[in-house]
């Protein structure tokens, strides 16, 4: 994605790219300020638990207004009517959606179109706050080769999915979609 923001930008490159990671960070311990709620939906109880403890600890004041994981066996993207109404009573700023890919931007898109809010995929990136997940090195991040980092380093179920999804993606970009 990162080499097809690139090759494809109408604009020079204006400042640094953000690290996923680097991202929820900040926004957990700025968002203090405002007393911003988050609402966290990720892939296991135990990473969301992981998340939220660590977080807590982190940036005291940290508001979680909830959490959700959907049940195992989930086929779709994790999003039901149990989802959507714990995050319309838990009415938070913020929706972290911490799922695998493709699952997440699908929840993302359900949950836009029937919630309003800021809804943000941070995929693995949860689990690496979480220290569930190792991150990706800083330079291997600036080359754009993360996705080979992940390949290289997680299960097999994963890279399956990312070989299939890779090669879709840069199929679309090529085609110019």
């Amino acid at each position: 994605m990162a080499w097809a923001m690139r090759v494809r930008a109408r604009f020079p490159r204006k400042g640094a790219p953000v690290r996923g990671p680097s991202f929820v960070v900040e926004v957990l311990d700025h968002g203090r300020d405002n007393d911003l709620r988050h609402f966290v939906i990720g892939s296991s109880d135990d990473t969301l638990t992981k998340f939220v403890d660590d977080a807590t600890i982190r940036y005291p004041g940290v508001n979680f207004a909830g959490t959700y994981a959907p049940p195992s066996g989930a086929t779709g993207n994790g999003v039901n009517h149990d989802c959507v109404e714990r995050i319309a009573e838990a009415d938070p700023d913020i929706v972290w959606i911490g799922l695998d890919s493709p699952e997440r931007e699908f929840a993302a898109a359900a949950l836009a179109e029937r919630l309003p809010g800021v809804f943000v995929d941070v995929g693995v990136d949860l689990d690496v706050v979480a220290g569930a997940v190792r991150p990706t090195p800083t330079w291997i991040t600036d080359t754009g080769l993360a996705w080979v980092y992940r390949l290289l380093f997680t299960s097999k179920p994963f890279r399956r999915r990312h070989l299939l999804g890779n090669a879709r993606f840069i199929l679309a970009v090529i085609r110019g979609k």
